[in-house]
């Protein structure tokens, strides 16, 4: 699976890369952002089924809220750290940070927006 997303991430490049430059960086593989949308994925379906099992979905709402909430906080932090001047392996490590809740927050942010879009159709009678 991963290939497949490198090849089409990197289409682009594969003309310099054959040409004898440098690989190119894939940052999606490199700070494992894949890995984190698809435990994110994960999340979203166990929220789905928690609600449609019984668990109240003003419970499940709160517990996106935080995780958006805190998500957001880190990211910005984070990205405020990365204008102090920093030795280099905790600079990078502030950005992978930065990187990770920024993914997981913009998982959970379009997660939020379709569950209020979905709220405001109408029902099927």
């Amino acid at each position: 699976m991963k290939t497949i997303f490198f090849a089409l991430l990197t289409a682009q490049a594969l003309p310099a890369w054959a040409a004898g430059s440098p690989a190119p960086r894939n940052y999606f593989l490199e700070y494992y952002i894949f890995e984190i949308l698809g435990l994110m994925a994960v999340l979203t379906l166990l929220s789905e089924l928690a609600e449609r099992r019984g668990v109240s979905p003003v419970r499940l709402r709160l517990g996106w809220n935080w995780l958006l909430l805190l998500g957001f906080t880190a990211c910005i932090l984070t990205g405020f750290a990365l204008f102090l001047p920093l030795q280099k392996p905790l600079a990078r490590l502030l950005f992978k940070v930065h990187v990770w809740t920024g993914a997981a927050c913009g998982w959970a942010g379009l997660y939020h927006a379709v569950q209020r879009m979905r709220a405001m159709l109408p029902r099927r009678a």
